[in-house]
């Protein structure tokens, strides 16, 4: 582990890792150009020809482009509007009540499950996870008589590990699904890949991740006897994991107010002609799943606006999108890295690299004579979807 950790440190930034792949993007593309690499595309029966992105043509489409390219790059506008929503919620103080409640009022025997299972939710909070969890999970050991360090690691470790699973849609969803929109559609350009994508296999990792912790914690670290809670230990400060009376209201009334949004959500949604469906009454091709970091965004910041005037960490309208901008703020880093990917996506689309590879990727396996369960390529699909 040391060694991997040692290494895992030397490699650059991600920001230069993007850079360097696309330096080795434009020597590819240049050996291949000059090899006169070409294949038929499927589906109108054009040839595809890589092009050369050292050659003036390339270097004229990088400068032209390296704005537009950002712009257009569609993680950006998605996460900028999810944050606003989760900042709100996140800064007004409603993301910790919730992460209070969830470890303060649970059985001794269930106290390992329930904080572990909230670790995988609290990412939702971002970065703030760490910040909030650890310290309350530690706490919420201490209130039923286990090790208050046993406490802090299970935290801990089910944020680090649980990053990306979670069973509400996370900001991290919507990343990813930008992302992974912007590469698919150098393949087809008509594609849209929604943050709900992968909501089931996220809702399944997060409480298969809390049952692993779970059994690790119960079968092997409590029979540590170093990790034995300290009888003398002083506990005054358990106190904290309680809401006061304001908060408890607060977090009554936010609650309320997203039962209340869903409710009328789902009931507009009950129509089959309803305006939020998509053809034939679809609701997985709906504008309510295209829309869906909107949605998102207003229920977080619903909640936080309402537990915020309730609470008091909300005084007047202004106070608002500050806890917008603060939560924008957070994003530079991750905006910074976007501005080398949307780079890196546009040269790769523009050498025709992708589609060189789909179809001779897709030559391969059709010829290895392997069966569809296996390869992974349905192959009858090939001539009807454009590459």
């Amino acid at each position: 582990m040391a060694v991997i950790e040692r290494v895992g440190n030397k490699l650059p930034h991600p920001f230069w890792l993007f850079w360097i792949l696309s330096a080795i993007l434009a020597i590819v593309s240049a050996v291949m150009a000059g090899l006169d690499v070409s294949v038929v595309s499927p589906s109108d029966g054009e040839t595809v020809t890589v092009q050369n992105l050292i050659s003036g043509d390339g270097l004229a489409m990088a400068l032209t482009t390296m704005v537009e390219n950002f712009a257009t790059f569609p993680p950006m506008a998605t996460i900028v509007v999810v944050i606003m929503g989760v900042a709100v919620a996140e800064r007004s103080g409603f993301l910790a009540a919730v992460m209070r409640v969830s470890v303060s009022r649970v059985p001794a025997g269930w106290v390992v499950f329930a904080v572990a299972f909230a670790g995988t939710v609290s990412h939702v909070a971002s970065a703030a996870a760490y910040i909030i969890l650890v310290p309350l999970g530690g706490l919420a050991f201490r209130a039923v008589g286990k090790s208050p360090i046993l406490g802090i690691v299970v935290a801990y470790t089910a944020i680090a590990s649980g990053y990306d699973a979670s069973p509400v849609p996370t900001p991290n969803d919507a990343i990813f699904a930008g992302i992974t929109t912007a590469a698919a559609r150098i393949i087809d350009p008509e594609i849209y890949v929604s943050p709900l994508s992968n909501w089931f296999f996220t809702i399944a990792s997060s409480a298969l991740l809390a049952l692993v912790i779970t059994l690790i914690v119960k079968l092997v670290l409590s029979k540590r006897p170093d990790l034995d809670a300290d009888p003398d230990a002083d506990l005054d400060d358990i106190g904290s994991l309680t809401l006061s009376t304001r908060e408890r209201s607060a977090l009554r009334l936010a609650v309320l107010a997203l039962v209340a949004a869903l409710v009328v959500l789902v009931a507009i949604m009950i129509p089959e002609s309803s305006p939020l469906r998509g053809e034939n009454g679809s609701i997985v091709e709906s504008p309510l799943i295209d829309g869906i970091a909107a949605v998102v965004a207003f229920l977080f910041g619903l909640v936080g606006i309402v537990y915020g005037v309730r609470s008091g960490s909300i005084r007047k309208p202004a106070d608002v999108p500050k806890l917008m901008v603060e939560g924008i703020k957070q994003m530079a880093p991750v905006l910074v890295l976007f501005f080398a990917i949307a780079q890196f996506l546009a040269y790769f689309d523009w050498t025709h690299l992708g589609d060189v590879l789909a179809v001779r990727a897709a030559e391969l396996f059709e010829s290895s004579g392997l069966p569809i369960a296996v390869s992974g390529f349905q192959f009858s699909a090939i001539s009807e979807r454009s590459l």
